[in-house]
Parts: C-alpha cells; sequence; structure tokens
C-alpha cells in the first residue's frame, strides 16, 4: 500500500536540470561525483537505482547504513518498482546467499560478507553488472572497500563503477588525496559540483525561497561568558603547542577549534603518538573539549542549563584534584561571576561590596546568604515568539483557498526541541523557574531563593497563552508522582553534548517532570502521525511541529517529516548547512508553491562564526578540487579494463618460497647509475633558473 507520505514523496523528487546533467554525464563515463553538501546526493544515487532494479544485471551498492538501505527501500517502493533491493546480511546462511545473487537487481551487502563471498567465489563475478559506491570519501579510511573493488577488477573487466560523494572537505586534507581515492576505485573522471557551479546557481536563484534572516544580539552577560571562554581555549591551544612543537599547525588555530570537525581534526595528530604524551597533553585535549561543550551550551540551552554544567564542572575538578589551570585565571572567575548573574544575584549584605571590589565569588562564600533570582531569558526566544505571532496573523489574514500555511521549526537536538516547546507552552520565566529549582533543588540556598518579579512568575504562563488562545486548558488538580531524574556527571554531560544530543529519554523526562510540577496552562495534546519519534507538535490546525536537525536514529527523519508536513513557513533555530541546502532543493522541486523561511542566529557569536567557517572550508576545498583536476595526470590504463594496469598485477610466485631481502643490487645500481649521469642535474637547474 502506497502512504501518502510515499505519494507525496515520489512527487517532490522530480529530477532538476543539474541533477539530470550529473546523471546523464555518470551514466556515460564512469567517475567520481562531488557534490556540495545538501544538493541531494542521495537523489542522484536513487536515480541509479531505479535504472538498475532489473533482475536482468547484479549490481552491488557500498557504504550504505541499514537506515538508509531502508530509506532508498522505501523511495523504490513509491516507484511501484517490482523487483525492490534486497540486503545481504549475516542473518543468510552462507550457502544461501549465492541464490541470492543470482536472482539479480541491487544487493546491499555489508563489506565483510562481499570479501568473504569475492574471496570464496560465492558471488559470481563476471555476471556482476557494476558496482555503486555511497561516501566514497571514506574508501581510504576502510580498506575493505578498496580490496573489493580490486578483486572485482581483477575478476570482471567490463562492469562499471560509479562512485558518489558530497564531502568536499574530507578531500582536502593529505597529499593527492582526491587522486588516491580514485586510484583505489579505478575510476578516471572526476565530476565536480559545488554550490556556486554556474549552472546550480542559475536554476537555484530561480526557485529561492524567500529568507528572512534575524540576527539576534546576544546579552551582556552571554558576550562576557564567550570571550572569556575563547581567551582560556586560545591560551589551551598556546600552551599545547608549546608542550608539542610537532603540533604548530595551521588546523589547529582559534577559528578551527569552535568548528564541529575539532575533535577529528586533534585525533588526526595526536593518536598515532598518544602513548608517548605526557599526562599534561592529555589533560589539555580534555580540557578543549570541555570548553568547546560550553560554548555549545552558552548559545544552545538556557542559563540554568549552563550554570549547572559549570557548577558540576567545578565540583569534579575538587572532587578529584584534577585542576587543569585554566579554572585559576582571571577569565575562568570572569565566566563564573557572569554565568550566576544570568541565574540570581545575592541580596545586599556588608560583604557583597567586598566581593565586587575583589570580583572573587565561591561556592563557601555564598553560603546563608539569599538569592534573588534573575533568570536571564534566551534572546532567540524571544525572536521565536515574534516570528510566531507574525505567522499566526498572517495565517489568521489569509484569504489563500488552500487554507494557513503550516510551520516547520528545527533545531538543534532532541533536548533544545523539548525546551521549545516548553517555552512556547507555559513561557520562559515559569520554565526556568521550574528548572531552576529541579537542578538547583537540593540546595537550600536555591530552595530559598524568589523570583525579581513575583507578579510576572505568576501571570508568564498567561501571555504565554496569547500564541495559541484557542487550544488553552487547565490541569487537573489531581496530585500525580513526580518523576525524578537520574542526575548526570560531567563526563557524561560531555560525552552526550559531543554526540549532538542529550538523548530523547532525558528531554522527555525533563519535559514531563516540568509539566507536571504545576498546574499551568498548556496547549492540548494532540496525536502526531508522522515519519519520526522526535517531533513535537504544539498546534494542531494550522499544524505546527518542532524537529531536530540531528540526533536521531533515522538520518532522514527531518526528510521525511519536511514531505510529510509540506509547510509555508520554515523555522531554523539553528544553523545547519545541510539543511538549508536542502531547503533549496526542496523549493525548487516544488515551483509555485511558498515558502519562507526565517534564519535566527546570534549576531558576532561563536555560532555565526562556526557557520561561515563551515561555508569557507567547503568552498577552499572544491576550489582545491578545481586546481588539482586540472593539473592531474591520469594514465589510460586507469579503469583497469586490460591487463597494463599495475595495480591488478599479481605475483606469480608462491608465497612458500622464501626470498633472501638482503639482496638490493639492482635498484642501488640503478640509482648509482642515475647520479653518474647526471651528477649535476640539480645544480644546472638552479643555475638555469636563478
Amino acid at each position: 500500500v502506497v502512504t501518502a507520505l510515499s505519494l507525496i514523496m515520489a512527487s517532490a523528487s522530480v529530477p532538476l536540470e543539474h541533477e539530470t546533467q550529473i546523471f546523464l554525464d555518470l551514466f556515460h563515463q564512469d567517475g567520481l561525483v562531488i557534490c556540495a553538501r545538501g544538493l541531494g546526493i542521495d537523489r542522484l544515487l536513487l536515480r541509479f537505482l531505479r535504472l538498475y532494479c532489473e533482475p536482468s544485471g547484479l549490481v552491488l551498492v557500498l557504504n550504505t547504513s541499514p537506515a538508509e538501505e531502508e530509506f532508498f527501500i522505501d523511495q523504490l517502493r513509491t516507484y511501484n518498482v517490482a523487483h525492490l533491493p534486497q540486503r545481504i546480511t549475516n542473518e543468510i546462511p552462507s550457502n544461501s546467499r549465492y541464490e541470492v545473487y543470482m536472482q539479480g537487481g541491487i544487493i546491499f551487502a555489508t563489506s565483510r560478507i562481499l570479501v568473504v563471498d569475492f574471496l570464496t567465489g560465492r558471488i559470481p563475478s563476471d555476471l556482476i553488472t557494476g558496482i555503486l559506491v555511497y561516501k566514497a570519501h571514506r574508501i581510504i579510511e576502510s580498506c575493505q572497500e578498496a580490496f573489493i573493488l580490486r578483486l572485482y577488477r581483477q575478476k570482471n573487466k567490463q562492469g562499471f563503477i560509479k562512485a558518489f560523494s558530497d564531502s568536499a572537505v574530507s578531500f582536502s586534507t593529505g597529499f593527492c588525496h582526491v587522486e588516491r581515492v580514485m586510484r583505489n576505485l579505478f575510476v578516471r573522471k572526476l565530476y565536480l559540483w559545488p554550490r556556486f557551479h554556474a549552472a546550480v546557481h542559475s536554476f537555484l536563484e530561480q526557485h529561492k525561497p524567500e529568507v528572512v534572516e534575524l540576527h539576534v544580539n546576544m546579552t551582556p552577560a552571554m558576550r562576557a561568558i564567550q570571550t572569556s571562554i575563547l581567551d582560556i581555549l586560545n591560551a589551551c591551544l598556546k600552551e599545547l603547542k608549546h608542550c608539542n612543537p610537532a603540533l604548530e599547525v595551521e588546523d589547529l588555530s582559534l577559528e578551527n577549534a569552535i568548528g564541529k570537525s575539532f575533535d577529528k581534526t586533534i585525533r588526526h595528530y595526536l593518536d598515532p603518538l598518544w602513548h608517548q604524551l605526557g599526562a599534561k597533553t592529555k589533560s589539555l585535549v580534555q580540557d578543549l573539549k570541555i570548553l568547546r561543550t560550553l560554548l555549545q551550551y552558552l548559545t544552545q540551552y538556557d542559563c540554568v542549563t549552563f550554570l549547572s554544567l559549570l557548577e558540576s564542572l567545578r565540583a569534579s575538578e575538587k572532587a578529584f584534584g584534577q585542576n587543569s589551570g585554566w579554572l585559576f585565571l582571571d577569565s575562568s572567575t570572569s565566566m563564573f561571576l557572569n554565568a550566576r548573574a544570568r541565574v540570581y544575584r545575592l541580596l545586599d549584605n556588608k560583604e557583597n561590596k567586598k566581593r565586587k571590589a575583589s570580583e572573587k565569588t565561591d561556592v563557601e562564600e555564598e553560603k546563608g546568604q539569599r538569592r534573588e533570582l534573575i533568570l536571564e531569558s534566551n534572546p532567540k526566544w524571544e525572536a521565536l515568539r515574534e516570528v510566531l505571532k507574525e505567522i499566526e496573523t498572517e495565517n489568521a489574514n489569509s484569504k489563500d483557498l488552500s487554507g494557513p500555511g503550516r510551520t516547520l521549526i528545527c533545531a538543534g537536538d532532541d533536548r533544545t526541541c523539548a525546551q521549545l516547546k516548553e517555552y512556547i507552552t507555559v513561557g520562559a520565566e515559569a520554565f526556568l523557574m521550574r528548572l531552576y529549582h529541579k537542578t538547583f533543588g537540593k540546595n537550600k540556598e536555591a530552595s530559598e531563593a524568589f523570583p525579581k518579579n513575583r507578579k510576572a512568575a505568576e501571570y508568564q504562563s498567561r501571555d504565554a497563552g496569547e500564541l495559541w488562545p484557542k487550544r488553552v486548558k487547565k490541569k487537573s488538580s489531581k496530585p500525580m508522582k513526580s518523576k525524578r531524574k537520574r542526575e548526570l556527571t560531567l563526563t557524561q554531560m560531555v560525552g552526550k553534548c559531543e554526540q549532538g544530543t542529550m538523548g530523547e529519554q532525558e528531554s522527555h523526562e525533563e519535559v514531563s517532570s516540568s509539566q507536571e510540577s504545576g498546574g499551568e496552562a498548556r496547549p492540548e495534546d494532540f496525536p502526531l502521525d508522522l515519519p519520526s519519534e522526535s517531533c513535537y507538535g504544539i498546534l494542531k490546525e494550522p499544524l505546527a511541529v518542532i524537529h531536530p536537525l540531528s540526533g536521531c536514529s533515522d538520518p532522514y527523519a527531518l526528510t521525511r517529516v519536511l514531505h510529510e508536513v509540506d509547510p509555508w513557513y520554515v523555522i531554523l533555530y539553528d544553523a545547519e548547512l545541510t539543511f538549508v541546502r536542502q531547503l533549496e532543493i526542496y523549493k525548487a522541486s516544488r515551483p509555485g508553491k511558498p515558502l519562507r523561511v526565517y534564519f535566527l542566529i546570534y549576531g558576532g557569536s561563536t555560532e555565526e562564526q562556526r557557520y561561515l567557517t563551515t561555508l569557507r572550508k567547503e568552498k577552499e576545498a572544491f576550489e582545491k578540487l578545481i586546481r588539482e583536476k586540472a593539473s592531474m595526470v591520469i594514465p589510460e590504463e586507469r579503469e583497469g579494463r586490460d591487463e597494463t594496469n599495475l595495480d591488478l598485477v599479481r605475483d606469480a610466485t608462491s608465497a612458500a618460497i622464501s626470498t633472501n631481502t638482503r639482496k638490493a643490487g639492482k635498484g642501488l645500481s640503478s640509482l648509482g647509475l642515475f647520479q653518474e649521469q647526471n651528477p649535476d642535474f640539480l645544480g644546472s637547474v638552479y643555475k638555469k633558473n636563478g
């Protein structure tokens, strides 16, 4: 049965002009296609899968995950493909796999299984029509795919090899990286399709969505905290380079340190000699990871969550005696002071004046003093509220026959989505008040703290209901059992943040427990019939949902939701390059339909710098690839379709015959002959050029 979602996605997957050109180029001649992120490399692979879904041929697909395979199979099912791809896993017995291969069509199989089947002759190599390699930039990291292609080309000289990649940055590291990848792929052609390609740029400009950029100003306290973290981060980088002079490289800069791929860069340089590093270097690497997490928490979450991470960091350092040094810097003191000032302030006391003069605050010094809660609201929350009110006004005044437009809000991870729903539901101050008592409730001083404006805390939830006045109802006064959420250690908090999400369970528990702690007004809950478990519904008619940009078990969950909701308005609470490009393709595939994108970003923040750095690095990577392609010398026998490719030649000498490895006369004599014939070759060159 074809679902409504399948029909919608099938209609939205109409090939665009540049996609047709890429498809025809790769169809007529094998090669490696490198597209910009978000331009639809999965749509291109899907077209080839539709083409080869016939039992008359046998096509293998490498480097796909189970979730991606499920997505491609679902898409092919919408086109009423009779012979769907088959998946070969360890659940299929080895003696039955030959029969599966002989059925033909598309085969998704793990690299380990294919290596075994090629070596044992279980797979009919001479009958293979071709191989499609997905995410080709990983072929050097994992040698299994390169070994499969070599075994395939040794036994099959006629089949095709077509490779796909959307990570140009991955080809910018190392010496002649793209040439080595093409050598392992046995392809001669390189197809480059950046976002600034003339065909791509001109086509997307004709169908570009309406974009509203909102540069939100950070609060003075947030700016001060960001400056402090950057100062500490810079000091740690300098100390790391001082302890390891070999790391004096451009990649270890402050600009790169705030990027998402910095941890991978550090591992690239330090993993080979990790066992030789001292304790200070390892501590600095861990400090960089923690500081990057603090930067993310500052702009991603609320003031209470950020202070909670800071306090747990300080407590853990004291408990284990692992003071790394940066905690005693002046920037660290300023960071703690401003983080606490965002949440509360101490009441006037004789000692407070001395504390302000010295600008030193300690946890023990705060004991016995009452706190007045400040609970600084996230500036992006207010911007989001204004956007939602603007959309509500436009929907109310809409006279379009198709009715009011739907809204899709996209945030960084699941925890952010849960907080946004809670904010829209009960308002900023009520949400922060409950989160504060939930987080610091065990502390006597924290439990006795009172809000700066009691009336505002009392009526904040009433203001929150202005967004959705028709859907508000009171909760029952029946007492409910509160759920107690387990506490996380610092290591767990940092580790989960590095993975892009704090976990769905924590987010749902936080929302549910905070909702159960009071009787505030909230929008009526309603079931969401959407192909994702990470959706948060905030309005039923017209539909308005929140969905995370990352952290879902299904990598195509957001794509499915985008086509199912079919929104008129998309609010990007967090900047993500891939989804921005995906929205461009989505608008171009639906000509004539309205789409407005609200882009919320902190002006002058590390969030903005991180997004701009990602754009710049991809652009520079493509420019480097264009230069390499212009100067690349590729032999005609690269594809291995004849016996002249030396990479496919195997030594006929038996492995059992022992050889004397000390004999090297021929090589040395050749080198000596070269030196005798060209005694002053370099000198003559220098004289000629000098």
